[in-house]
C-alpha cells in the first residue's frame, strides 16, 4: 500500500506527465486549481457531486482537509445517504486521508446506508481509519456482503479493509 505522501507524489508525477501532452487540458486544470484553492464548503461539495478531472484529485483532497473537521463531518453526513458513485468516490478519498477519527461514526451509520456500493466503500475507508477492535466487525460485514450480494463484488470492500488494517497495524 502507498502511504499518503507517496500517493501524493505519484499523483503529481503522473499528472505532470498527462498534462504535458495536452496544453488545453493543462490550462483548464490550472484555472480549476485556482478555483479549488479558494472554494468554500458549498463549492467544493458541488465539485465532489458533479465530478472533476482526475488530475485535480489531490487539489480537491487538500482543500477539503484545509476546510477542517466541520467540512469532514458534512462529507460524512452526505456520504452515508448518497447513491452517487461520483460523490462516494470523492468522499472516500478525502475521508480515508483525513486526520479526524471517523471510524466509529462510519460503523454507527453503516447499517443505515441504502447503497451497497457505498457500504463497500465505507468498509474500504475503515481499512485506513479503523482500529484493531474493528477487525471482528469487518469480518462479519465481509460474510454479510457475500451472503446478501453473492453475484456482486461488494464484499471486497471488507476484504481490502482487512488487508489494509493488517498492513497498517502489523507490518514492521
Amino acid at each position: 500500500m502507498l502511504s499518503p505522501e507517496a500517493n501524493t507524489e505519484l499523483s503529481k508525477i503522473s499528472n505532470d506527465f498527462i498534462l504535458e501532452k495536452d496544453q488545453e487540458r493543462k490550462n483548464e486544470a490550472e484555472n480549476m486549481k485556482i478555483e479549488i484553492a479558494s472554494a468554500d464548503h458549498n463549492t467544493l461539495m458541488r465539485m465532489m457531486r458533479s465530478g472533476y478531472d482526475p488530475v485535480l484529485r489531490q487539489d480537491i483532497i487538500k482543500r477539503a482537509h484545509e476546510l477542517g473537521d466541520d467540512f469532514i463531518m458534512e462529507i460524512i453526513e452526505k456520504f452515508q445517504k448518497s447513491r452517487s458513485d461520483v460523490f462516494i468516490d470523492s468522499a472516500a478519498r478525502i475521508l480515508a486521508t483525513c486526520n479526524s477519527d471517523i471510524s466509529n461514526k462510519i460503523i454507527n451509520f453503516y447499517d443505515d446506508m441504502k447503497s451497497p456500493y457505498a457500504q463497500s466503500v465505507a468498509l474500504v475507508i475503515l481499512g485506513f481509519k479503523g482500529k484493531e477492535k474493528d477487525i471482528r466487525w469487518l469480518i462479519e460485514k465481509h460474510k454479510e456482503m457475500i451472503h446478501l450480494y453473492p453475484d456482486k463484488q461488494f464484499h471486497e470492500g471488507a476484504y481490502y479493509a482487512l488487508y489494509e488494517l493488517e498492513y497498517r497495524l502489523y507490518s514492521e
